[in-house]
């Protein structure tokens, strides 16, 4: 960042008062209040595979929401989905791996929820049910060292600059309905995106806070100058009107309640921010 040290995994962002606990669920395996052999949640999880928690995501990961091998990530996300899984009673947890925009996208799905960083809105509400927010964050503006875009202090101040952002985010959303700058592009995943801003082929991309501050380090030529104030939850998403909605809203209720959240959201995310200008 301009004036700010990058040596944290996220800065600035509004973490859930109920957050996690480690990647092995705690021992408390009920979904909510009743108990196990009474809850239906646990006896009888309406899943597509028995014993299975199947997870939606697309490809390349985020570190720390995930990383590792497409069919067997590991960081914050794969930990809820485990903690998830435990709780209701579920010994698996598999990974289908789709685009970023079939997430959301109605119709069936082969995967039971979808896990990846996804912003609820109320547009993708009317296609898809979202469980509550497991994670709240801020957009993030990502620039190129050295560049005129630097000096810009407001939203006002981004207008004349080239601005890039991934396919089907609510970042790409963000610049098109609020910054409205001369030029955007899109791009199929925010790698591409970073590499684009990086070769300076953009001048700015707009990305989570916690995914833009790893990219600074994957791309050291790129920093985080400011952030709007979205104020986001990323949510599970789900097949409209499917039955394990209510499920999954019981578990992390009670992970918000007994600290399991809060553990897990504090592993991935040390607790140490950064002070980043927010642009308005």
């Amino acid at each position: 960042m301009r004036r700010y040290a990058l040596v944290v995994a996220v800065v600035s962002l509004v973490v859930l008062s109920a957050c996690s606990t480690s990647s092995t669920p705690t021992a408390q395996s009920p979904a909510a209040s009743a108990s196990a052999s009474t809850n239906p949640c646990v006896t009888n999880p309406p899943v597509k595979t028995a014993g299975t928690l199947t997870v939606g995501t697309s490809y390349p990961y985020y570190k720390p929401f995930k990383a590792g091998p497409r069919d067997n990530p590991t960081g914050f996300e794969p930990d809820v989905a485990h903690a998830i899984a435990s709780r209701l009673g579920l010994a698996n947890v598999a990974w289908s791996v789709a685009t970023f925009e079939s997430l959301y996208a109605p119709g069936p799905k082969k995967w039971d929820l979808a896990m990846d960083e996804i912003s609820s809105t109320a547009q993708r509400a009317q296609v898809v049910d979202f469980s509550d927010p497991y994670y709240v964050i801020q957009q993030g503006l990502l620039v190129k060292k050295g560049t005129p875009i630097e000096s810009a202090h407001s939203i006002a101040d981004l207008a004349p600059y080239h601005f890039g952002a991934q396919t089907g985010t609510t970042g790409l959303d963000f610049i098109k309905n609020t910054i409205k700058p001369a030029k955007v592009s899109q791009y199929n995943d925010t790698i591409t995106a970073g590499q684009a801003l990086s070769n300076g082929q953009i001048d700015a991309v707009v990305i989570d806070v916690p995914i833009a501050i790893p990219m600074t380090q994957q791309f050291t030529n790129l920093e985080v100058i400011g952030q709007f104030l979205t104020n986001e939850g990323y949510a599970m998403t789900f097949e409209k009107g499917s039955p394990l909605v209510a499920c999954v809203n019981q578990v992390l209720a009670a992970m918000t309640s007994d600290g399991t959240l809060k553990s897990l959201t504090d592993k991935s995310f040390p607790g140490t921010t950064v002070d980043i200008p927010v642009f308005k």
